[in-house]
């Protein structure tokens, strides 16, 4: 889900489905009117463009008029027959997990740059850092040094030195300076038996799972201290 202005975005198995909040108008974007495929796996924002990873590579999608635009320089040609599960964006570069590994692309020039051969379904950058999860957590440090965290990791968010991780119907809370753990379940109030997501800002995690959503102010139990 991502929310531009006044339109939300929603990735779906059927394509790009947006809403205008102003009118309640909705809307979709499928391969009829150009996607490469269905299958939507994330979507980003990025210098006025919207740009979606499908199970055949990237679409950009203008913001203004919601029309797709033509790659006429063929800067995503290459990525056709990848599979993009995540992207991750700076100012000079597009990061994605595909099902061929991790890979950097330029935005100028469209140069791909392989970071690693792992197969990653959800990337976060942070920092000179970009860490992913292929069911076990790793970061890849500038220089694409590899380094293991944990395993049985489904999703995770950074919050300062904590990650807060989804393992199957469980959460856990790591400390990444003292390396403690706390874990989380069913008999702490998370309502279903499978987490589908977990996000987290400075005061609250939230879990998507099975069952509904769960909000956890975990910050008056867990103090930063560093």
């Amino acid at each position: 889900i991502l929310r531009v202005g006044s339109t939300m975005y929603f990735g779906t198995m059927f394509g790009l489905l947006y809403l205008d909040l102003f009118n309640q108008n909705w809307n979709l974007i499928n391969v009829t009117k150009g996607l490469n495929d269905s299958a939507i796996w994330d979507i980003i924002e990025h210098d006025g463009s919207i740009y979606v990873a499908t199970a055949q590579g990237i679409n950009e999608i203008s913001i203004i008029n919601y029309s797709l635009i033509p790659d006429e320089d063929n800067r995503f040609k290459p990525l056709f027959n990848f599979s993009i599960y995540d992207m991750e964006a700076d100012s000079e570069f597009i990061y994605l997990a595909t099902d061929s590994g991790l890979l950097k692309m330029d935005w100028e020039n469209g140069y791909l740059t392989t970071l690693s051969h792992r197969e990653f379904r959800k990337i976060k950058l942070r920092g000179n850092s970009i860490s992913g999860t292929d069911d076990s957590l790793w970061i890849i440090k500038e220089g694409m040094e590899e380094k293991h965290i944990t395993s049985n990791v489904q999703d995770f968010d950074y919050c300062g030195p904590y990650i807060w991780i989804s393992q199957g119907g469980n959460a856990s809370l790591l400390d990444t300076v003292t390396s403690q753990v706390w874990e989380y379940d069913q008999s702490d109030g998370i309502p279903g038996k499978q987490i589908y997501g977990i996000n987290c800002d400075t005061d609250r995690v939230w879990l998507l799972t099975n069952k509904g959503i769960a909000f956890y102010n975990w910050k008056r139990y867990h103090h930063e201290k560093y």
